[in-house]
Formats: C-alpha cells, structure tokens, sequence
C-alpha cells in the first residue's frame, strides 16, 4: 500500500477510535436555559458514582439544543416545549430519531414587581398587555403607572411556550424587552415598578429573587391560581408546563444510565431544589416508552 493511503487509513482508524472513545465516557448536552442548572446538578451528582463520566453541559436556549441534536453535535438536548413539527421533519432527514423524556414539571410564573398591589390577572389581559393593547395597569384595575413588559429571545423554549398557549400563536408586541434569562428577568423587576415579566416559579422565591407573582385566572370568569406546587402538579396552575429531554433513538451506554440517573429517586431532591416539581403520570408512562420498549412517542 502507498505510503499516504497508509497514512490515511490510520488516520481514519483513529477518528473512529476517539468517537467511540467519547461516546463511552462523555456527553455534550445542549438547550433550555431554564434547565442548565437542573441539569448541571444532575451531572454533578451523577459523577459522584460514576466518577470517569464526563458530561458538559451548556445552555442557549431550546432552539440551540434541538439543532445541536439534529446535527450531531449534542448527545442531548434539554427544551423547555415540544419539538415542532418542521424540527422534527429535519431531523428524521438527517438520520435522527428524537425521542423525549420529561424530567421535571414546571410552572411559568407572571412576576411583578413586589409595590405593585394587582393581585391577579387573567390569560386574556396577559395577551393583550404582552401584544401592546394594554399599556398601562390601571387599565388592569391597578395604580397609575405605564407597563414595561419582559420576555425571553425567540430561540427560549420559554419565549415559545408562552407565545403558543398566552398568545395563542399570535406575536409580542414591538415594547417587549428580550432578556437573556430568568435571572435578567428578575433584576429588571426588582427595579421596575411597572414592570412584568414571565419566569419559572422557582425564581419567584428566595434571597436577592424578591418579587411578587400574580395569581393566574384561565379567563376573566374563571378562579385565578398562584404558581404553588399543589397547583402546578395537578395541572391546575394555567401555565404549567414539563420539561423535557431529547435524544435520538433507544438510549444505550452512558447516555442511558445519566437518562437514568435524571429519573431516579435520587434526582428527586435536585428536581425540588431547583425549583422545579415532580412529574405528572402521563409523563411518567412517556419515559417508560421512551427507555423500556423504545417506542416512538410524541410530543
């Protein structure tokens, strides 16, 4: 053989070598910004009992993580929605099969600023104060003060949950500021009394996170309901939502036993301290399909 087929060949023998290798022993997880630190926490604990695993994690948002998935370059993705339909159809292009799992449930908390003295708001008034038709929250039976709205970027999973089921698909208003988290979300209200902004529950709570969350009515007839644990794990809070896990196909190897680890008891505790809630029964049954018979569920 010549000596730069030769070359080649073991070049190419090695590439192999050093993918196989890092399927083994390590894991890119991109994604949802709300589930970076969940799942950070995830991997820390995982490595305490499996000390060679190396797991990186990063965030971007769900859009990031999906396409990551989609193009080979995260073993995961963490998305805070579903996968759409066009995501989906690109993946199965590309020889990806995407697969879900849920690995906790989460409530979108609407926040205010903790002076403001409105104590609840219906879906209907959210859309049409986040589409710019109501501008100010006396118009909300509130004090005298212009409404400053804060949301998320367009590739949030967050932005998308709250554009589908708030929204109802429509558009935000040109005045919505996008932020870059929950966090930023946060110390924008902590400083502005018209402010209002969308934000996992768990950021409502907890020092330096001092603001108020309003109380959510699913129209202006029906009961408004506070994002508390009780409400958010029965579904009865209008805004709760599961957050998920993608991975393509039946999960073996590494993948697996962290996909494990992530639904175990033992992740329980880190699901709570995060702020997030345990998962409703029809989730559960997806991850059996998903990990057990490797059934193709939706969403």
């Amino acid at each position: 053989m010549h000596r730069s087929n030769t070359f080649a060949v073991l070049l190419a023998v090695l590439m192999v070598l050093a993918a196989c290798a890092r399927t083994r022993t390590m894991l890119l997880i991109k994604g949802s910004d709300t589930e970076v630190n969940l799942v950070s926490d995830f991997a820390e604990s995982f490595r305490q009992v499996n000390p060679a695993a190396r797991i990186a994690v990063t965030g971007g948002g769900s859009g990031t993580g999906i396409a990551a998935l989609i193009n080979r370059t995260a073993d995961i993705a963490n998305a805070s929605r579903p996968m759409k339909a066009d995501e989906r159809a690109l993946a199965h292009k590309n020889g990806i099969d995407p697969r879900p799992l849920v690995i906790a449930t989460d409530g979108l908390a609407i926040a205010v600023h903790p002076d403001n003295p409105l104590g609840r708001i219906s879906l209907p008034q959210l859309a049409a104060v986040f589409r710019g038709e109501i501008r100010n929250w006396r118009e909300l039976g509130g004090p005298e003060r212009e409404i400053t709205c804060y949301g998320r970027q367009s590739n949030s999973g967050t932005f998308e949950f709250f554009k589908s089921v708030v929204l109802a698909g429509g558009d935000f208003g040109p005045g919505v500021l996008q932020m870059n988290g929950n966090a930023q979300i946060i110390a924008s209200l902590q400083q502005d009394r018209g402010g209002v902004g969308y934000v996992g529950a768990g950021y409502i709570s907890g020092s330096g996170r001092a603001v108020k969350a309003l109380a959510v009515a699913r129209d202006d007839h029906q009961p408004a309901i506070l994002p508390l644990e009780s409400h958010i794990t029965n579904a009865e809070y209008p805004l709760t939502r599961p957050l998920y896990q993608y991975i393509s196909g039946q999960p073996a190897g590494l993948a697996r036993e962290f996909l494990e680890f992530c639904l175990s008891p033992a992740a329980a505790g880190i699901v709570r301290k995060n702020g997030f809630f345990p998962l409703q029964p029809e989730h559960r049954r997806l991850n059996r399909a998903t990990l057990q018979s490797g059934e193709r569920s939706q969403p």
